[in-house]
């Protein structure tokens, strides 16, 4: 007896098991009777388009692609980016660099020595007029830190760095006048390692 018939798995009234807890990934076979008597037993064979369609994760709508799934997408390899990158509102990115240097602290010093605003990963403390001892805690090997600073007030003045021993995770800024007094100037500062 021959002929030729199509099912569709997953409708339909289930008599025996269920589609849940078919093993979808292995070898899945469908045994076909008729009248009571059974014909043959062949295996399921999955066409491209069914083999992609259980794990399709992505929407591809023209230029755009989207991840239609909720929680967050890790890339666990290098993201390459041609062209603009955007992020939508209540979205944030800590880090982007394209040569490999980025900030690992920066903020914008009042000349009381308040933080304005700022990267929240360092403390400051004023020691004395015009110098102000900045901590950054968690980040390591303070001899290949790069520092730039720059006066933020409406007088004109100076700002310089001075660094403290090898290995301590701080450094000072040192504001003065241009009359080469030392003054309370507020200050912005950014820091890069190497």
């Amino acid at each position: 007896m021959n002929g030729v018939f199509s099912l569709q798995i997953g409708s339909g009234i289930n008599s025996n098991g269920d589609y849940e807890n078919l093993p979808w990934g292995e070898a899945s076979f469908v045994a076909v009777s008729f009248n009571g008597s059974e014909l043959g037993t062949t295996e399921l064979m999955a066409v491209p388009y069914a083999i992609t369609s259980g794990s399709e994760q992505w929407i591809v709508d023209g230029n755009t692609i989207a991840n239609k799934n909720i929680g967050e997408v890790r890339i666990t390899d290098d993201l390459q980016v041609f062209g603009e990158f955007t992020l939508n509102d209540g979205n944030a990115v800590n880090e982007i660099s394209y040569d490999g240097t980025l900030p690992i602290a920066y903020g914008l010093i009042k000349d009381n020595a308040d933080i304005d605003s700022g990267s929240g990963n360092f403390t400051i403390e004023k020691i004395a007029i015009g110098i102000y001892n900045i901590t950054i805690p968690n980040e390591d090997e303070p001899e290949n830190w790069t520092v730039l600073t720059t006066i933020n007030h409406s007088a004109p003045g100076i700002a310089s760095v001075a660094y403290y021993t090898a290995g301590r995770r701080e450094f000072n800024v040192n504001t003065w006048s241009l009359d080469a007094t030392r003054s309370d100037f507020s200050f912005s500062f950014v820091v890069y390692k190497q």
